[in-house]
């Protein structure tokens, strides 16, 4: 039997996990549950737990302040983290703490549960040392390697201040005295074995799993060769990378691909052979695998059509139609896939255009609910993910719950319809609007939309429309000092002309002399 406590601000997300706990195959006991850092401290010290789930994000004293106080006081308690935030300021306070596992909002029982036996067998082992005399030195030794592949992943995925890096192993040293090095960053599919790539520290690489996603692994070469800066060959890395990354070639079904950094003089450097890395990788193209792509600072990514239904896709979203939301998430996905050149940058970009979207929707509308993590959430699924069907899937099962979670206050919950589609247009008048992509929205047929608007409004669809274009033309022209064809294009008239008559028509003046009047 082992005890826990659970510590987030939000009380439905502590029942939830507590909820999801109490099926797990172990006996697990609750001794109590906290709102912020200060009152779990009190309650570790009232009860001493065995297990910590916490919450980052907390008021009073926050995660992070909590790990540092755990980790001076209780530095062997086994802590799990439960976060929707997944960048690295938390992260590297999470690896100096030593926590057990990092698990991201929103999670599933699986997950839960998979950390807990990873902490259960964490104080298992440490049970068991207990009861030995003393630590081997191969233990110890052991210990300090571990200790030091933690301080290269700092290196890896935090920006350094420029303070000399120094190790606590005498072989990390000797690495770390090497002329210079490359770094290789790995994509799977198949979840990475850490044995393919003699995980650990070795004379010319070193290798780390990510400390959050399973499918990526950083490899560091090493060369003992005294050269110039312009004598630093990657040739050697690249040919050290491929020898590795046939093992992950041959894995049926595996989707895996890799980024080969600069050569960097020092290791303080390896964060921007990081960045080097994720340039190279997201430069692929959408469905090309098995090739390790070299960083070439001189590439840029290539203009390109967009995927054009994201306001669609929002509109669906803001409406709760979860069942158009997966359509539409499945065709925008399809639109990159399909298309020969695309890169995976050029999918991520607009996906990151589109989690900003979501974010301010949600800010609008859902001020007090934690799905505004949503978006950071994203954010971080697109920073590590470099998989079309991951990205997929990721939005899959997420868009159409938050479309489930906004049609109760959908702005478009009139019973008439013409009064919804009144709505969308005051929304988006802006935008280019045809009387065949509103109707296609509201699941009706074009004409009818038409004989239906006529009939309750007294006026046809365009003419409604510009009559609000008309009305915002007016302030702006007394508002601003931008030229006639400028807000014409604003207001989405792509003929200046035809704006000026219909301006004329509707208030009797030329847009000049609307401006000039008194």
């Amino acid at each position: 039997m082992h005890t826990f406590i659970v510590i987030d601000d939000e009380y439905l997300v502590r029942k939830g996990l507590i909820k999801k706990i109490q099926s797990f195959e172990q006996e697990l006991v609750l001794l109590g549950e906290a709102e912020n850092g200060e009152d779990a401290l009190e309650l570790i010290g009232q009860t001493d737990p065995d297990l910590i789930l916490t919450d980052m994000r907390m008021p009073v004293m926050d995660g992070k302040s909590l790990l540092r106080v755990m980790q001076e006081r209780y530095p062997l308690k086994k802590i799990i983290v439960i976060s929707g935030h997944a960048d690295f300021e938390y992260m590297q306070e999470a690896i100096s703490a030593r926590v057990v596992s990092y698990v991201l909002k929103p999670f599933s029982r699986e997950e839960i549960h998979q950390a807990l036996r990873k902490a259960i067998d964490s104080l298992a082992s440490e049970r068991a040392a207990k009861q030995q005399a003393a630590l081997s030195k191969s233990e110890n030794e052991a210990m300090i390697r571990q200790l030091d592949q933690q301080k290269l992943l700092h290196l890896i995925l935090d920006e350094q201040t420029g303070k000399p890096v120094s190790f606590h192993s005498e072989q990390m040293n000797r690495f770390g005295a090497a002329s210079f090095y490359v770094l290789l960053t790995v994509y799977s599919s198949t979840q990475i074995n850490p044995d393919l790539f003699a995980a650990g520290i070795h004379e010319d690489f070193i290798s780390v799993p990510h400390p959050v996603n399973e499918h990526l692994v950083f490899v560091v070469f090493a060369s003992y060769e005294r050269v110039s800066y312009k004598g630093m060959d990657t040739s050697f890395a690249f040919l050290y990378a491929d020898q590795l990354f046939e093992t992950l070639r041959e894995i049926p079904y595996n989707r895996v691909f890799a980024g080969l950094s600069a050569a960097k003089s020092n290791m303080a450097e390896l964060y921007q052979a990081q960045k080097e890395c994720l340039s190279a990788m997201n430069s692929k193209g959408i469905m090309d695998y098995g090739s390790i792509i070299v960083y070439n600072a001189e590439d840029r990514p290539s203009e390109m059509p967009l995927w054009n239904k994201t306001g669609d896709l929002m509109f669906y979203l803001e409406a709760g139609h979860s069942s158009k939301v997966r359509e539409s998430v499945v065709d925008f996905i399809t639109f990159y896939m399909q298309l020969p050149s695309a890169t995976l940058f050029q999918l991520k970009h607009q996906c990151q255009e589109l989690a900003a979207e979501i974010k301010q929707l949600l800010g609008l509308r859902l001020p007090d609910t934690a799905y505004q993590t949503t978006s950071s959430s994203m954010e971080a699924v697109l920073n590590t993910s470099f998989d079309p069907e991951e990205i997929r899937q990721y939005f899959m099962n997420v868009l159409p719950d938050l479309a489930e979670l906004l049609k109760d206050s959908t702005p478009y919950s009139s019973p008439n319809v013409i009064d919804n589609v009144k709505v969308y247009i005051h929304r988006n008048y802006l935008q280019d609007l045809t009387l065949e992509k509103v109707s296609s929205l509201f699941f009706m047929n074009s004409s009818y939309l038409s004989f239906l608007f006529k009939e309750k409004t007294g006026e046809n669809f365009t003419d409604f429309i510009n009559k609000l274009r008309i009305e915002h033309a007016k302030t702006l022209l007394k508002t601003t000092d931008d030229k006639v064809y400028i807000i014409a294009g604003a207001l989405g008239f792509d003929n200046e002309k035809y704006f000026f008559r219909l301006f004329k028509k509707s208030t009797g003046l030329t847009p000049e002399a609307y401006r000039n009047q008194p």
